[in-house]
């Protein structure tokens, strides 16, 4: 029962990483001219390395990646950029601050998600 939920557990963050992965290589190929080319390269290598350490894991658990859910991931990066932003062939002047906030707050919602792991871990409540 609880390897079942552990295995939606994990599947949900691959498909947010695969996500993550597929925005942050968009804003870094959409700023590669810029003074800040290198950090959003960074930025996406990290994604990328992050979106592989969860696979160890899961392979060493025999929680199996659920296509699904990584096309799921794929598809709404993909769909994402069809939002509507009043600005038919070309990105709008906020595209790129929503990209960032939305890569910040998948973050921000992964490192309040392991705090909250290792909270427990001691013995103390969950902070949400």
């Amino acid at each position: 029962m609880h390897r079942d939920k552990l295995g939606i557990h994990l599947n949900d963050h691959l498909a947010g990483a695969t996500f993550g992965i597929g925005l942050a290589q968009r804003i870094a190929h959409q700023h590669r001219h810029s003074a800040r080319s290198t950090d959003l390269k960074r930025i996406s290598d990290e994604i990328a390395q992050d979106r592989q350490t969860l696979l160890e894991p899961m392979d060493a658990l025999g929680v199996p990646a659920r296509r699904y859910k990584v096309y799921g991931g794929w598809a709404a990066e993909r769909l994402g950029r069809l939002k509507p932003n009043g600005v038919v062939y070309r990105r709008s002047g906020l595209s790129t601050f929503i990209e960032l906030e939305t890569l910040r707050a998948g973050s921000r919602g992964e490192n309040s998600h392991l705090a909250d792991a290792a909270c427990r871990g001691r013995g103390g409540a969950p902070s949400g």
